[in-house]
């Protein structure tokens, strides 16, 4: 009877945590003074169209503009966040499920940019990680026209964000020069990455257009004089659209500005993303130690740690090439860790760690020493999950932690919702 009342008692809290995702997309939804306005960053990344020429970034925005004059842009743009929002969830707590693994830190998980907490879902970044998603369903299938379809997607993928190409590479690649459990010969790993460079070339020209054609300052002008002569845009230039114009050293200096942010007699931001970079670690690492039966379902398997982390690392290493002029660096988290949570699981044969063989000893000793820790310290590490939450990169001191965790989500969601 007791461990009947426990198990609902975790149901009600699980769902009282997952509620402010719920409150957040009916409050956007259905009241106009909660929403976005059409200026400002996240809704102007959704705009950049090809209508100064080609520009990466653009493919989105490019459908938007086709269909500008049948619908409501502003209120397109939600309906589709939402719904890449709502599919995503669905697929990624359903193969969960599927595969016996723990949904208990799964809404940590999505929040590791806070992408609810800083409206950051009003933006790309669900929809990349939705076609990832696709990517690596294929890549695992046995469909004969498999790498025409990646292809396709791939391309859509980039056109719409050059990061899409960095956090497929190790995919792309990876899975063809390993054979079994034995290191591939040289000259065979060679036609392997070869062979796969002619499979994926679409993709990869893709790539290298994007990084090439990445715009200027009079497109910019073109892109947002597009969107106000329909009276989707109004006033001065500003927000994604503007980026477009600026200039490499411009794009550098905005995305290392934060380094020198002093708060307290302190460089303020680094020191908060080694705790994001730890915490999101741990996170992915062992939000599978945790059986708790929730929702009627009970976990009945763990994640190979060994694997994981070679996942994990495989994917930031990818990232790295964009860190430095990736301004908003908490976002780029939340693609190493989904990407990195999707790789996983549908990894069934533990490719990475028969291919890599064992970790070295310092990530081992690293890993070793968390899991002591989150093993005696469950309680303290599902609150710290749910309650401190993870924290955003627009956060401008320590005591804003909470505001932009679960609590302050929570709070600002029902506030939304009646407001």
């Amino acid at each position: 009877m007791e461990k009947r009342i426990k198990y609902r008692l975790y149901t009600i809290m699980y769902v009282i945590l997952c509620l402010p995702y719920l409150f957040t997309i009916i409050a956007h939804l259905l009241n106009e003074n909660v929403r976005l306005k059409t200026n400002t960053w996240q809704i102007t990344e959704l705009l950049i169209n090809y209508q100064g020429g080609f520009v990466r970034r653009g493919i989105v925005g490019e459908f938007f503009y086709w269909l500008s004059p049948y619908i409501d842009t502003q209120m397109a743009i939600y309906v589709f966040c939402i719904t890449c929002s709502i599919l995503f969830f669905y697929l990624i707590f359903r193969d969960t499920i599927r595969k016996g693994y723990s949904i208990l830190l799964l809404p940590s998980a999505f929040l590791l940019s806070s992408l609810f907490v800083s409206l950051h879902w009003v933006r790309k970044d669900i929809f990349i990680m939705l076609l990832f998603y696709f990517i690596v369903r294929l890549q695992k299938s046995t469909m004969s026209y498999k790498i025409f379809l990646m292809n396709i997607i791939l391309i859509i993928g980039i056109l719409s964000h050059e990061v899409f190409l960095f956090i497929s590479l190790p995919l792309m690649y990876f899975s063809v020069i390993h054979k079994g459990d034995t290191l591939v010969q040289y000259k065979q790993t060679i036609r392997n990455v070869l062979k796969t460079t002619l499979y994926y070339l679409p993709a990869l020209l893709a790539g290298f257009v994007a990084v090439i054609y990445k715009g200027n300052l009079e497109q910019a002008y073109e892109i947002w004089n597009s969107w106000a002569a329909i009276d989707v845009l109004e006033g001065d230039m500003k927000g994604a659209i503007a980026a477009i114009g600026w200039t490499p050293e411009k794009a550098i200096e905005v995305g290392t500005e934060v380094f020198k942010t002093v708060r307290c007699g302190i460089v303020y931001y680094p020191i908060m993303w080694t705790l994001l970079a730890f915490f999101a670690f741990n996170v992915y690492m062992w939000m599978g130690k945790f059986k708790l039966r929730i929702l009627g379902y009970t976990p009945t398997r763990d994640y190979n740690t060994k694997e994981s982390a070679y996942i994990i690392i495989c994917q930031f290493l990818s990232m790295l090439p964009l860190l430095i002029v990736f301004a908003d660096t908490s976002r780029a988290f939340f693609y190493v860790v989904m990407s990195s949570y999707i790789i996983r699981l549908f990894d069934d044969e533990n490719e990475y760690s028969s291919y890599f063989g064992e970790l070295p000893s310092a990530i081992t000793r690293l890993t070793t020493k968390c899991e002591q820790w989150v093993s005696s310290h469950k309680k303290a590490f599902v609150i710290s999950a749910f309650v401190i939450g993870i924290p955003s990169v627009s956060i401008s001191a320590l005591e804003h932690v909470v505001l932009h965790g679960q609590i302050g989500f929570f709070v600002k969601s029902i506030i939304d919702l009646f407001k």
